[in-house]
């Protein structure tokens, strides 16, 4: 079971996810195969939830992991709100549209975060991204939710940290680590995205990225934030070129 798992993602990474618009760095697509992986081997079962999917590029990622009675939700703005410009005029119909290509069935709640509940993710979620508002109530609400709903051995991935366009997300974020005091901790960086665990998985979760063939290629340097152990994943120059590489040769022979 957990080898069809990794044989859905790798093609999904190396082929689907390029035909959707939107943002996902190799790298944490790899990170986030890896804590898949290891979630369905460890029998981890739960839900999968993002706020701010825009086309669905990292969501449907998670969706390749769906096992039977696991449910995805996906939050965003889609049509409703003054923020919408025409660009995303016809995101929902085009994120449906992909699900359906990606086989992953999905509920959309649409509408600003800050009206929805957590009940609205339905408890127990395993993995929770979160890629919505980037200012600091925006990211504060969001990380309320995700934590409301989240299971035992739940992560939550936090986008654009130490990002300086948007320096109220890192604030926002160790804001409401330092509140944790020590109930939830990060145990991975990379240069556009946070994991957070519990406490009590932090090296189960560092355990699986070190050990797993998806992240074996990439620099693991043990780091600190707020006085916590974490492992920086980082992407040498040459594995980017060469995955960049192998990214635009599939294209053009169409696979």
């Amino acid at each position: 079971m957990v080898m069809t798992l990794d044989r859905k993602l790798r093609r999904y990474i190396r082929k689907d996810m390029h035909r959707i618009p939107g943002w996902m760095h190799p790298l944490d697509a790899s990170a986030w195969a890896a804590l898949l992986l290891y979630q369905r081997a460890q029998d981890l079962a739960g839900n999968i939830a993002e706020i701010g999917v825009y086309y669905g590029r990292s969501f449907f990622l998670l969706g390749q992991s769906l096992a039977d009675g696991e449910r995805a939700f996906a939050a965003d703005l889609f049509e409703s709100g003054p923020l919408v410009q025409g660009a995303v005029r016809h995101q929902m119909r085009e994120f449906l549209q992909a699900g359906a290509r990606c086989h992953v069935p999905c509920e959309t709640l649409p509408g600003p975060s800050d009206q929805l509940t957590p009940d609205r993710f339905a408890f127990p979620v395993r993995f929770f991204s979160i890629d919505g508002g980037h200012g600091h109530d925006e990211v504060t609400n969001d990380v309320g939710l995700a934590t409301a709903s989240l299971a035992e051995y739940g992560v939550i991935a936090f986008d654009d940290v130490f990002n300086p366009e948007y320096p109220d997300t890192t604030v926002a974020i160790v804001d409401w680590l330092r509140a944790c005091k020590g109930q939830f901790v990060p145990f991975a960086v990379t240069d556009g995205k946070l994991y957070v665990c519990r406490r009590e998985w932090r090296s189960r979760y560092q355990n699986a990225l070190a050990d797993s063939p998806w992240t074996e290629s990439y620099t693991h340097k043990p780091v600190t934030l707020l006085g916590q152990s974490l492992v920086w994943l980082h992407h040498p120059i040459y594995a980017r070129i060469r995955h960049h590489a192998a990214v635009r040769v599939r294209r053009l022979l169409g696979l």
